[in-house]
């Protein structure tokens, strides 16, 4: 009986191991088509792992999201900075330093971006590859974070509130005037926690290559330390948001937004407890 159960046994398992040789020939190339496509898109995800043992030096302590940016107009000439076969001149107007959530990443030096989005963009693309919408103060806490969604266009981003319903047209507008009334109470209770001082854009130029590589794997959810400067790129006529120009300045916005984002010329990152300079 026990000599049976045993011949049946590997009956099961030479039975198990013809089938699993079958797959992987009949389905060994998709599924190895398959894991390239996943890799490609999911591609930060293996550099988060392998980046900070490359380019990254630990950091012990933790970072606590900031109430407020720092920042401290600086007087200094343009200089020449070269990327990607191209060279650009910056001009430094702000000293700059961030500790913030991070709620939205669109990263523009991906091969999608580059041959079929913003074609015409090719040269502002690899001068700053990724934007950031960093939340600090109130609107970093978890709890308040969940209520908000993000939206990016060409380069701006809107924050919205998760639990609303947005009118984009006369069609879609509310005809329940219960519905509407609930809608806007969601709404309201959202709204109040927007402030334009705790969230910004950010258009990152790295300053060396180990934080590109730091900044190209950060992901929505977290807490990042940048530093570096607000500058502005001349020749291409574009302007940084600053905290002390917003205000008075009347900016022009293009496709390419002037004045409404804060170019910031990288020269530090802190993420994951490893930092990169």
């Amino acid at each position: 009986m026990e000599m049976w159960q045993t011949r049946q046994r590997d009956s099961r398992y030479r039975l198990a191991r013809r089938r699993l040789y079958r797959i992987a020939n009949n389905y060994g190339l998709w599924l190895c088509v398959i894991l390239v496509i996943l890799l490609y898109v999911y591609q930060v995800y293996p550099k988060r792992w392998i980046y900070p043992m490359l380019y990254g030096k630990p950091f012990t302590r933790q970072l606590t999201v900031s109430h407020s940016d720092r920042y401290k107009d600086v007087v200094a000439p343009e200089f020449e900075y070269k990327r990607g076969g191209y060279t650009y001149s910056l001009l430094p107007r702000t000293k700059y330093a961030v500790t913030a959530r991070v709620a939205f990443v669109d990263n523009h030096n991906t091969i999608f971006n580059k041959f079929f989005r913003e074609r015409s963009q090719v040269r502002y693309n690899n001068l700053a590859p990724q934007d950031f919408l960093l939340l600090n103060g109130d609107m970093a806490r978890s709890e308040i974070f969940k209520k908000f969604k993000f939206k990016h266009k060409k380069r701006t981003t809107q924050v919205l509130c998760k639990s609303a319903k947005y009118k984009k047209s006369f069609m879609s507008a509310y005809m329940d005037e219960e519905k509407a009334k609930k809608d806007n109470k969601k709404y309201n209770d959202c709204r109040q926690y927007i402030k334009e001082e705790e969230y910004g854009n950010y258009q990152t130029i790295p300053a060396t290559e180990h934080v590109n590589k730091a900044l190209s794997m950060i992901v929505k959810g977290d807490i990042v330390y940048l530093e570096g400067y607000l500058v502005d790129v001349p020749a291409m006529q574009l302007q940084t948001e600053t905290r002390k120009n917003q205000v008075n300045e009347n900016y022009k916005a293009n496709a390419l937004n002037p004045g409404i984002s804060f170019i910031l010329y990288t020269t530090r990152v802190i993420v994951n407890n490893y930092i990169y300079e």
